[in-house]
């Protein structure tokens, strides 16, 4: 939903749309998403957010207030994934995705410091091959200079 469908669903301006979603989008950040030429979108567990700050306006508390109120209401059940009527929540399904993620970042960072350890000692490996070869090479005072610097008379 686009901020012109907002406010059309919640009979505000667009100006007044914007307004409401920054000040809910502190509190909830997930309700708001930016779309294709850095349009916001509003899923549906946003606008039932939006409809209740604007119906807490309506019976007179600021948009401040209004905030602090929805924080009060939705804040335990955001945390823990339900929403006021017991029913998972959008946000729950948030929070399974954030374990998911999290989940294969940890396995990705256990990949990556295995890979690292074994490119670590295949490195080692390397240079005391290099070190072992180095005695061997002839050493540069031994070699003739290069025809250029016996141009120049070096």
């Amino acid at each position: 939903m686009t901020i012109n469908d907002l406010s059309a669903a919640l009979g505000i301006t667009a100006r007044q749309a914007y307004t409401r979603i920054a000040a809910v989008s502190m509190e909830f950040p997930e309700i708001v998403q930016t779309g294709k030429n850095n349009q916001k979108l509003i899923g549906d567990a946003g606008l039932a957010l939006l409809r209740r700050l604007n119906e807490l306006e309506r019976q007179g508390l600021t948009t401040q207030a209004a905030v602090e109120r929805l924080r009060q209401e939705y804040g335990n059940a955001h945390q823990n994934g339900v929403n006021s009527s017991g029913k998972p929540s959008e946000n729950g399904a948030y929070g399974q995705e954030n374990d998911r993620l999290y989940d294969e970042m940890k396995e990705r960072i256990q990949y990556l410091e295995r890979e690292n350890d074994w490119l670590r000692r295949h490195l080692e490996a390397k240079e005391s091959q290099l070190n072992t070869m180095l005695p061997m090479l002839p050493s540069a005072v031994d070699r003739k200079p290069s025809w250029w610097a016996r141009l120049l008379g070096r």
